[in-house]
């Protein structure tokens, strides 16, 4: 994994082929394919003293120390700016750039999260995770692309590849 101002540089630079990248930035030299849309939830553990709720508020969440990845994140670009529109400052627990750790610390305890829905899917399914809708977050869609550069034509491995993906993507969020 790498971040979202990483893979649209490799992208830009001629260093990656194709980036799966979330909410891009506009860049002249880059196109970008919309392969499925999302929302930000909540998450938290089983025992969480909102782990019941199915929609909470910023405010519900503002006792709960959040865990959240780096700001360099296209997920992260994406909660600041609803902090900020919202004026909402959350007490930060822990920052990091695995997903995994984000996962796995909000898991236990007082701690929260903000992530895709998607990425909660195997946690909450095990039920070790409890995924809430936030408001907030409501009109806040999420838009997952492939992006290549739009001078070059993608290598034949290439294009299987993003077919691949695609049509994977879109299975999956059905």
């Amino acid at each position: 994994m790498t971040t979202t101002d990483e893979a649209m540089e490799a992208l830009t630079v001629g260093a990656a082929e194709i980036g799966l990248i979330l909410n891009p930035p506009v860049r002249h030299a880059i196109a970008s394919t919309t392969v499925f849309h999302d929302r930000m939830v909540a998450a938290v553990g089983p025992s969480h003293p909102l782990a019941k709720r199915k929609v909470v508020s910023l405010r519900d969440l503002a006792e709960f120390p959040f865990v959240l990845t780096e700001p360099s994140f296209g997920l992260r670009q994406q909660l600041d700016r609803v902090f900020a529109r919202h004026m909402f400052e959350p007490e930060i627990f822990c920052v990091t750039d695995s997903i995994a750790l984000v996962k796995g610390i909000a898991s236990v305890g007082r701690q929260c999260t903000l992530l895709p829905r998607f990425a909660f899917q195997p946690e909450a399914d095990a039920g070790n995770l409890c995924t809430i809708a936030v408001k907030e977050f409501s009109e806040e869609a999420l838009v997952f692309c492939v992006c290549t550069r739009s001078d070059r034509t993608l290598s034949p491995a290439a294009e299987v590849f993003v077919a691949v993906v695609v049509d994977y993507c879109r299975r999956f969020r059905r």
